[in-house]
């Protein structure tokens, strides 16, 4: 076995040891990785505190994970650094379970990640799936849930989800009263507090999505998206062709939208304070209005609105 997995579990790596040994666990297959993990689990014995040590050394990993998108290039590195810890330790843990080898309190932890105003943040699941968090969104997760019969984790904001493909066992995300359920595929979920509709576009595979504890489960396919008025618990599949999910890589997509609906929106994905001038503060907007480029944002809405409409406090 290659005792660089044993020494990083230790912390025994050096930083090289450990650029080469991220590389080389990026080539191998899941079932290397699997093999290598499998042979860890008779040196899994821990106490409890060093069942408090690792929850907290995995919820640093994932800290590290995320990143402003202006500082994209310089934590590229410590990006894919962590992506590896999250992915080594929960996939060690998740296998030692099954074994009966890992404590129940180092289980029962819950997790959870979130990010604020300008933040992204990209994790990978003990199961391989991997979610994409947008600004001002939570997920939240046990590593039980991972072993059951079924994977299920909590959201709320805007997402971005690759689920991996597994019919044994459905994929469950719970957001406020919308449920969606998935064996493995790819969608987009935007669901925020404050907002009064929720949203799910579905880019590939079929999910089933259900809102309100008494509303009907509605299966959705490929290029559609589900629109859902949270006052009624109506809702409406309309193709992907025709309507665009309001927030999403692209950017946002507003209809007559006021002007502060929009500043606010600006200040969560760029991290910046903003100002209306009086005479445009009851405008509205229709368009699409970039998630990463404030200059071409702002330009987009004081050519369309008029000069000065919006502009970023100095």
């Amino acid at each position: 076995m290659d005792n660089r997995f044993q020494r990083y579990k230790d912390g025994g790596l050096t930083d090289e040891e450990f650029r080469e040994f991220r590389d080389d666990v990026n080539q191998m297959s899941d079932e290397e990785l699997s093999w290598h993990l499998d042979h860890l689990q008779a040196d899994f014995d821990l106490t409890d505190d060093e069942v408090d040590t690792l929850h907290q050394e995995l919820m640093l990993a994932i800290k590290m994970e995320k990143h402003r998108s202006r500082r994209l290039r310089i934590v590229a590195f410590s990006s894919v650094a962590a992506t590896i810890c999250i992915l080594i330790v929960s996939a060690f843990m998740i296998s030692d379970l099954k074994s009966n080898s890992v404590p129940k309190a180092l289980i029962a932890k819950g997790t959870t990640i979130a990010t604020n105003r300008g933040e992204s943040a990209s994790v990978m699941l003990p199961d391989s799936s991997r979610v994409t968090l947008g600004p001002e969104s939570t997920l939240t997760y046990e590593l039980s849930s991972f072993v059951e019969n079924n994977r299920a984790i909590a959201y709320s904001g805007q997402g971005d989800f690759k689920i991996h493909s597994d019919k044994a066992h459905p994929f469950t995300i719970v957001s406020g009263e919308l449920q969606v359920t998935v064996t493995g595929t790819e969608f987009t979920i935007v669901n925020r507090k404050e907002s009064n509709r929720c949203e799910v576009e579905l880019t590939q595979g079929v999910i089933d999505v259900r809102y309100g504890a008494k509303g009907r489960s509605v299966t959705m396919n490929e290029n559609e998206t589900a629109v859902i008025d949270k006052a009624t618990g109506t809702m409406q599949i309309i193709g992907s062709d025709t309507h665009n999910i309001s927030e999403s890589k692209t950017g946002l997509i507003y209809q007559s939208a006021p002007l502060p609906k929009i500043a606010a929106d600006i200040r969560r994905y760029y991290d910046v304070e903003t100002s209306i001038s009086p005479a445009y503060r009851a405008s509205t907007f229709t368009g699409l209005i970039p998630t990463n480029n404030l200059e071409l944002a702002l330009f987009t809405l004081n050519q369309t609105i008029g000069q000065g409409a919006i502009a970023v406090k100095r």
